[in-house]
């Protein structure tokens, strides 16, 4: 399995993590356009997801595959959205999306701002 790269976005839509690893096309774009772009096609997904869908209620994208790619996506009920591009055989992404919230981000983010309240 290659990871290509990870985004997290807020509930706002501001990329507030990125890290690449074997990403072997640039976009030729500055990161914020791409950040914007990205967050874009999320919410774009998502509606496209709900008025095609033949039952009420959210409907989830959980990903998208092309030949060369697989966009993996997960949205936290705070409203944080982690995606992971991949390549398109990778399997378990859902549970390493989970596992990168419930470590990385449980501990940098809840627990920073947790101790930052208690001595601001």
């Amino acid at each position: 399995m290659t990871i290509f790269n990870l985004y997290l976005f807020n509930r706002d839509g501001a990329c507030i993590f990125y890290k690449e690893w074997k990403r072997e096309k640039q976009s030729g774009m500055q990161k914020s356009e791409e950040f914007k772009l990205m967050f874009g096609m999320l919410l774009s997904l998502r509606s496209f997801a709900e008025r095609l869908s033949s039952k009420d209620g959210n409907q989830l994208v959980r990903y998208f595959k092309t030949s060369k790619y697989k966009m993996n996506y997960m949205e936290i009920p705070t409203g944080l959205k982690m995606v992971m591009n991949t390549d398109p055989s990778a399997v378990g992404i859902p549970e390493l999306l989970r596992t990168v919230y419930q470590v990385i981000v449980d501990f940098y983010y809840v627990r920073s701002n947790v101790y930052n309240n208690l001595f601001i």
